[in-house]
């Protein structure tokens, strides 16, 4: 999976599983804070997922998501894979996916080629799911204009180029597929569509295996406009792990987004019981969280990311458990409070007795033969708070395989907050 973006830091966010939405916002208002109205902008997509109950078994592949909430960053990110390979489950060929904003609109995009579901059962030489929001004049608005299916077939018979929102067909013996799904809201503060080319539910015990329960979402695209009253919108994610090393790239496992509207109060949250990278690091339970609250007198986030059991490359990183967390507070949308960083349990690497669990922030460390070990990374903006407990950058030819600029994360927790004062 390789996701390219472009903002006004000239960073690079990635974003992973589980996907819900990530954002983007600009503040139309400048009159004191607790009046002020912050429009704020959400994309995402991406091109399969494939859930058994509450358990991820592929994907979200290649998801594409506007990572932030910076004022007037609007631009374009995107995402892509070579592939996508369950079989008999899922499989597709290449993904594209995209998430855009400019001043007036939110846009998500999701391009897959050669599906092929449940053995044979559907399938399709290419989905496009498009969702676009829009506002103009204060009327807000959106369209699937865009989406499309070629060569689709269901039970071998061809299905229409553009079938009706929410077409569904019957799978006897297995359950049924949506076609065309599409979720809305419209109101007078708010416009939001999500768009799925096929959504699969298998809701009966058959002879082919596939467990009650399971769940395919192919060709997803996301976009939302709305508007946000108080001192300032929020944003920010908690994810881990993740590996950016170009076309072999992989994760987030567990990834929670926090929306720029808030979770009005809730905590929204992503785990699994262990994950791994073969052959990079294996963990036990891995928990991600976020939540956000924005009143009319105050606005408040945190985001946490907790690892138990961390093994990095065969024991040149080990601990017990990493937790990283990052908080961001205003009461008048000029002011910004924000703090956070890393506490490490049982925390070991390799040839280097000096490291123990009480870690300074941004401390580096030299890895012979393969880069350099960030620990305790903490950036800080006026906008924003980012903390990531373990950041490895590859910088040598090793013997591990991995290429020259790949990184590695373990848990990173991010928070922003964004006002008209400080965009």
């Amino acid at each position: 999976m390789q996701q390219t973006a472009g903002n006004k830091r000239g960073r690079v966010t990635v974003a992973s599983i589980g996907a819900t939405l990530a954002v983007s916002a600009f503040v139309l208002s400048v009159v004191p804070a607790y009046a002020v109205t912050t429009t704020v902008h959400s994309a995402s997509s991406y091109g399969a997922q494939v859930k058994v109950g509450s358990t991820v078994k592929l994907g979200p592949i290649a998801p594409a998501i506007l990572p932030s909430c910076s004022s007037q960053a609007v631009g374009d990110y995107t995402a892509s894979a070579a592939s996508a390979n369950l079989a008999p489950l899922a499989a597709t060929g290449a993904v594209a996916d995209s998430a855009s904003s400019t001043a007036t609109t939110s846009t998500g995009v999701s391009d897959v080629l050669g599906v092929n579901l449940l053995g044979g059962i559907i399938t399709a030489n290419e989905l496009k799911s498009e969702s676009t929001t829009s506002v103009s004049g204060g009327t807000f608005q959106f369209s699937s204009a865009g989406s499309e299916f070629v060569d689709l077939k269901v039970l071998g018979l061809p299905v229409s180029a553009s079938p009706a929102p929410n077409t569904t067909i019957d799978l006897p013996g297995i359950g049924s597929v949506i076609l065309n799904e599409q979720v809305t809201q419209l109101t007078s503060d708010e416009s939001t569509l999500a768009v799925n080319a096929i959504h699969v539910h298998v809701t009966v015990s058959n002879l082919l295996g596939f467990a009650v329960g399971t769940d395919i979402i192919i060709a997803n695209a996301q976009s939302s406009i709305r508007n946000v009253s108080g001192p300032a919108a929020v944003g920010g994610y908690a994810q881990s792990a993740q590996l950016i090393a170009g076309p072999i790239s992989s994760g987030p496992l567990v990834y929670v987004l926090i929306p720029c509207q808030g979770t009005y109060g809730a905590v929204d949250t992503d785990s699994v019981a262990s994950a791994s990278i073969p052959g990079i690091v294996t963990t036990g339970a891995v928990t991600a969280s976020g939540t956000a609250t924005v009143n009319k007198s105050d606005t408040s986030v945190q985001a946490t990311t907790t690892v138990a059991g961390v093994n990095l490359l065969s024991s040149l990183l080990s601990a017990s458990a990493i937790t990283g967390t990052a908080t961001g507070m205003t009461t008048n949308g000029t002011t910004f409070d924000f703090s956070g960083g890393t506490t490490f349990v049982g925390l070991s690497v390799a040839g280097h007795p000096e490291i123990t669990d009480e870690v300074a922030p941004n401390t580096k460390i030299s890895i012979a033969g393969l880069g350099t070990l960030e620990l305790n990374r903490i950036l800080k903006y006026s906008d924003e708070w980012k903390v990531v407990p373990v950041y490895l950058t590859v910088s040598t030819a090793n013997t591990l395989g991995l290429p020259v600029g790949a990184v590695l994360t373990l848990g990173v927790a991010e928070v922003q907050l964004h006002s008209a004062g400080i965009p």
